[in-house]
């Protein structure tokens, strides 16, 4: 994804994270009232598949599977009525975190893997 600085305020999954991580420290009673963040991310689904430019920003279209209108409807953002889903900030906050947590569980495991490997290699 870019560098640019479009993107990174205003797409990214990592500063949507931090975001709704300092929300939930301000506002931790509202987060299953506001519902921001899943348009948020739809945008970005939209983006990664179709492509798009903003001033300097360009991201080209990937066209691929896993961000497929046709191949996943919800991706179109409307339910039944024409309407955006009501998906609740606090949800979408709780399901990066999960994410966010694998990958550190990642991280951690092949830390240690590395680090035993290591040791092992110096015997």
């Amino acid at each position: 994804m870019p560098a640019d600085e479009i993107y990174t305020e205003n797409y990214s999954v990592g500063k949507l994270f931090e975001q709704l991580r300092e929300d939930k420290q301000r506002y931790p009673e509202q987060m299953s009232r506001r519902y921001g963040a899943w348009s948020r991310l739809l945008a970005l689904f939209r983006l990664v598949y179709g492509g798009g430019s903003h001033g300097r920003m360009r991201i080209p279209a990937r066209h691929g599977y896993l961000f497929d209108p046709a191949r996943y409807p919800f991706l179109t953002a409307r339910d039944a009525h024409g309407e955006v889903p009501h998906v609740p900030d606090g949800t979408i906050f709780e399901v990066l975190q999960r994410l966010l947590m694998v990958d550190e569980e990642r991280r951690a495991t092949a830390l240690w893997t590395w680090s035993r490997s290591a040791a092992y290699m110096k015997q």
